[in-house]
């Protein structure tokens, strides 16, 4: 991470920032490991269909509520596509009233304290602590900001 005196100096490799008013999505990346060049795309927010159970754990003293979506990967067999639903289980707390969470686990009535994904290999992630600091965070003007499109397109 390269530091800068402000929040949004910082610039992350694999870093997503989202503007949830405007429901626009920000990602960040080095273009390889060896290069110090930096880029950010935007995107639309997509929300996942979320399924909210009533389901109850605390975590880090906070009561959370449990959600999970289902997607489906299709395995090739010899002869067809067989099915497998992947279960994605999230565990928000509404006490803290704000719709984010890591990576694209979002959208939900509180923030997102634990995740378990059964898509990317059994995926865990957990709060390990919060901080009630207020930070302003932005995208540092130096970055030039590409659609995914364009991106997709200088891929090609």
């Amino acid at each position: 991470m390269k530091e800068r005196k402000d929040y949004g100096g910082k610039v992350l490799h694999h870093s997503t920032l989202m503007d949830w008013k405007s429901q626009r999505l920000y990602g960040g990346s080095a273009l390889s490991a060896s290069t110090k060049k930096h880029y950010y795309f935007v995107t639309d927010c997509k929300t996942n269909p979320w399924i909210f159970e009533d389901s109850v754990k605390t975590i880090l003293g906070y009561r959370c509520k449990k959600a999970f979506f289902v997607t489906t990967r299709w395995i090739q067999s010899d002869t067809s596509y067989i099915p497998i639903a992947e279960i994605t289980r999230v565990w928000y707390a509404e006490s803290i009233p704000l719709p984010f969470g890591p990576m694209q686990y979002y959208g939900l009535p509180g923030l997102v304290l634990e995740v378990y994904d059964q898509r990317y290999m059994g995926k865990h992630i957990q709060a390990i602590s919060i901080s009630p600091e207020v930070v302003t965070i932005g995208i540092p003007a130096e970055i030039k900001i590409q659609t995914v499109a364009d991106l997709q397109k200088k891929k090609e």
